[in-house]
């Protein structure tokens, strides 16, 4: 949908993602924690947020970095609006196909007797 919508194409996405993404539970446990903190004590919430503080800076400057390297996004030119859809339709159909009982999927006879 982005690449529809915008023509960028993130070429650094799945590095990112493996970087950042593990510390993102840490920065809502500790923000939800500077919240409740907050809301008993105004003091211990400020002083419990700076703990959330690290892990939210951590991911804001690690997006920063990896937006920053050479190449890691390229323009693509726009497209029509059925390749997208197609696109869409081919991920749901895989998804539902491989939901689907191994007994009833068609072309697999190996298995039936």
């Amino acid at each position: 949908m982005i690449l529809y919508q915008f023509g960028n194409l993130s070429t650094i996405a799945p590095l990112a993602n493996v970087v950042l993404l593990p510390v993102v539970p840490y920065a809502m446990l500790f923000g939800a924690v500077a919240l409740v903190g907050g809301m008993a004590y105004l003091p211990l919430g400020q002083w419990l947020a700076t703990i959330a503080y690290l892990f939210l800076a951590w991911l804001t400057e690690g997006a920063h970095f990896f937006a920053a390297l050479p190449y890691a996004a390229v323009q693509l030119p726009p497209f029509p609006l059925w390749v997208l859809l197609g696109y869409y339709a081919i991920v749901v159909g895989a998804g539902l196909w491989n939901q689907l009982p191994e007994a009833i999927q068609p072309g697999d006879m190996a298995h039936t007797r």
